[in-house]
């Protein structure tokens, strides 16, 4: 332990520093991790969970790439790539194939929920047309007039009971799917727009580009179907009245400009080819305004909140104003005029959009904060007091 020359440090710390000036240089605690691996990142938007090791270096390693048991899958391109993804093979297993933890699973159990609710309401909305005036009595409350041979029931069709008010608030299930649209834009909009600020607007023609594509030739291959097959595979009391060929034949370039809904109010002279998809032509509206919320929420959250806001009292009072001016009833099973005027419209369906929005741009700056008790009793509380208030609207 001595120092062998005068001056010299002992040969134990020597031997020490050697050692250390060997070893990489500690990361500091609060340095940003590298990024994953291109191949984990690719594993886990495909619904996967990335199985892997930390290296020496700190990156994320595939866990059959490390231990060189296994290669990346190579996926076939063009028609090939094309044809796969009609594989019965493929798309049953990942139809069986549970999603990793952490993906909002919730979501899942609410679209299933809901989308029952909305083919319950329209099972029972479309019957009516075939069941004749005698179902309609049999469905609809008191207050209607029929021809001598109807017999209504005296107090009222079903709808008139507890159970049944499922049937009118089945038309405003599709505010859940307006919610899920408006919370996932949110979560990717704000996180996008945290990391490159002002010059995410750059990438804004390709943020609207991208969604026409995705859901333009869905819309028409469906098209295409009712124009040139629909008339020559069915048959049956209701068949004839629900062909939209000649409407499509007219009226296709509508569905892919998304402004079918605007045109059920500003030009009825137009035909309606698929009526559902005024869905679509909302959320693609929605979708093409939420970065002009979510940008000012993000970079300057007093204004942008406060726009926010100002945003969702103008669709009540628009709601409030329209259904006090036409004496509209809340629920298109009652007031086709309901319908074009309020049920369809950006303007007066937007409400449940934008409160998804704000979750997601909230979720976003706080995932990381586990929720306190009292903020948890606080979210039961809310959510039970909108129910409340969504069911007495019903009634």
């Amino acid at each position: 332990g001595q120092p062998l020359v005068d001056g010299a440090p002992p040969l134990t710390e020597r031997l020490v520093s050697a050692a250390e000036a060997a070893l990489p240089p500690p990361r500091p605690a609060h340095a940003a991790l590298p990024p994953l691996d291109a191949r984990a990142v690719s594993g886990s938007i495909n619904g996967h969970s990335p199985s892997g090791r930390l290296n020496g270096d700190g990156e994320m390693v595939a866990e059959g790439v490390a231990k060189g048991e296994a290669k990346a899958e190579r996926k076939p391109s063009g028609w090939r790539g094309a044809l796969r993804c009609f594989s019965l093979v493929r798309n049953w297993a990942s139809l069986g194939t549970l999603r990793s933890e952490g993906v909002m699973g919730c979501l899942d159990g609410m679209r299933c929920f809901s989308m029952a609710w909305v083919i319950f309401g329209h099972t029972l909305v479309y019957a009516e047309q075939a069941g004749g005036l005698q179902f309609m009595a049999e469905i609809l409350p008191k207050g209607y007039a029929y021809p001598s041979f109807v017999s209504p029931p005296p107090d009222g069709g079903r709808i008139s009971q507890w159970l049944y008010q499922l049937l009118p608030a089945a038309f405003f299930a599709v505010d859940t799917f307006f919610w899920m649209g408006g919370l996932l834009t949110g979560l990717a909009l704000a996180k996008q727009i945290g990391r490159l600020r002002a010059g995410w607007w750059r990438y804004y023609p390709m943020y609207l580009l991208s969604r026409w594509l995705r859901l333009t030739p869905l819309i028409v291959v469906a098209m295409l179907w009712v124009v040139g097959l629909s008339e020559s595979i069915g048959d049956g009391p209701l068949w004839g009245s629900q062909l939209d060929r000649h409407k499509c034949i007219e009226s296709w370039w509508v569905n892919i400009a998304y402004i079918q809904n605007l045109l059920n109010k500003f030009d009825k002279a137009q035909p309606v080819c698929l009526g559902h998809l005024w869905y679509l032509s909302n959320d693609m509206q929605f979708y093409l305004i939420a970065p002009l919320l979510v940008f000012p929420m993000v970079a300057s959250p007093v204004a942008g909140w406060a726009l926010w806001a100002l945003a969702v009292l103008g669709s009540t009072a628009a709601n409030i104003g329209i259904a006090i001016d036409g004496g509209y009833t809340a629920s298109p099973l009652f007031d086709m005029n309901y319908f074009a005027e309020v049920y369809v419209q950006p303007w007066t369906r937007i409400q449940p959009y934008l409160v998804g929005l704000a979750l997601g741009v909230y979720w976003q700056r706080t995932a990381r904060a586990a929720p306190s008790a009292a903020r948890r009793r606080w979210c039961w509380a809310l959510l039970a007091g909108a129910a409340v208030v969504t069911l007495a609207d019903v009634f």
